[in-house]
């Protein structure tokens, strides 16, 4: 069995050396919060002992890398100013802070001083948000290995067809950027080689589920795995009870307005030009 303490955390060594100070001139002042934000995310990681892993110390390297990636995606969505995207970053960061204020609420409830055991929840908190991702991937890699989604994979008739056909070819070349894709769709996959690459990944997924220390939090997943929140509150089964229990339900309608960009469900959000109140649908 691979366990975490198998595995070491590798910070890039370039990290440390880029000139923060030199990447805020000139910058606005919104981006230059953001630069710095992302400098105290850097300075976050001289204190984390990377010889050997834990699955509390992957949940903090994940929402980490949350941080930084929401950083950096906002810095490329301010010039221009994407709406669309800015929404979307609201949405996924708001659901960061709801999990990460779920995982320290042991020692955020504490009004007296905090002790161990209050520390101690919380690093059990930040197991059961790895154990969360990791049953989330076995999810995903068992479903892409079902038969009848690697039948549809691998299935070249489809292209073989549109190949056959002179006039759909041309269409599809013109439309298509040169139509690679179809050319190598019709020449398919290596059914054996795609299905090993995506059993090794799974393998090593539910390995590290049977590490000892996520057995409690394995155990609560499995059946039908809860929202991330009910695994501590069966009450919280989503973000809007989540939202509830704390006290700032208005909350969920800048979630909800995400969620929107990211389905499309909406005519509001998508035909009228940013910043303005002028309609592109008139009567």
């Amino acid at each position: 069995m691979t366990e975490f303490k198998n595995y070491q955390i590798i910070v890039p060594s370039g990290i440390w050396n880029q000139d923060w100070d030199m990447m805020s001139a000139g910058r606005k002042d919104e981006e230059r919060r953001i630069l710095k934000v992302q400098r105290l995310n850097t300075e976050l990681l001289r204190d984390i002992s990377t010889q050997t892993s834990t699955p509390e110390k992957v949940a903090w390297m994940i929402f980490w890398t949350r941080s930084v990636l929401a950083a950096d995606t906002t810095l490329a969505s301010f010039d221009p100013i994407s709406e669309m995207s800015l929404a979307v970053l609201q949405r996924m960061c708001l659901e960061m802070e709801l999990q990460l204020r779920v995982i320290t609420e042991p020692v955020m409830k504490k009004k007296s001083a905090r002790g161990d055991v209050e520390w101690r929840e919380v690093k059990n908190r930040f197991r059961a948000y790895t154990a969360w991702c990791l049953w989330a991937d076995m999810s995903l890699l068992e479903d892409i290995l079902h038969p009848k989604n690697m039948d549809s994979v691998c299935d070249t008739s489809a292209a073989r067809k549109v190949l056959a056909d002179p006039k759909k070819r041309k269409l599809w070349e013109e439309h298509h950027w040169g139509g690679k894709e179809l050319y190598e769709g019709a020449k398919g996959v290596n059914r054996a080689e795609l299905e090993r690459y995506y059993k090794a990944k799974l393998r090593g997924v539910r390995e590290l589920l049977d590490d000892s220390s996520l057995a409690f939090w394995v155990r609560k997943l499995e059946g039908r795995p809860p929202s991330f929140f009910a695994l501590f509150n069966e009450d919280e089964r989503s973000v809007c009870r989540r939202l509830n229990s704390m006290g700032i339900r208005f909350a969920y309608s800048l979630y909800s307005r995400g969620s929107m960009m990211i389905h499309g469900n909406s005519l509001d959000h998508f035909l009228r030009p940013p910043e303005t109140t002028e309609k592109l649908l008139v009567s």
